[in-house]
């Protein structure tokens, strides 16, 4: 599918702002939750080297670096499980 210049500009916007509130997200819950600071932080940079390893097997070349941008911006995400799970306070 092919779109306009000002169909890609609000997608990317839209994109932009649902990576931004999924990091917002799992900050938020993190901090709900007695763990050392710093997780969600910790986490991505974890993602990021399994990625930068990762894109460079003969397996997995084949997909854009976007898509590994994607992956490790969605790191944060791994949190939202916690939402369900009863706070001990």
């Amino acid at each position: 599918m092919k779109f306009s210049r000002k169909e890609t500009v609000k997608i990317s916007i839209i994109y932009s702002l649902i990576l931004i509130f999924a990091n917002i997200l799992g900050i938020l819950i993190s901090s709900t939750i007695e763990s050392p600071g710093g997780h969600i932080k910790r986490t991505s940079e974890c993602v990021r080297i399994f990625v930068n390893k990762l894109k460079n097997t003969e397996q997995y070349k084949k997909y854009s670096d976007s898509f590994y941008q994607s992956v490790v911006r969605a790191a944060p995400m791994h949190y939202l499980g916690k939402i369900a799970v009863e706070m001990p306070f």
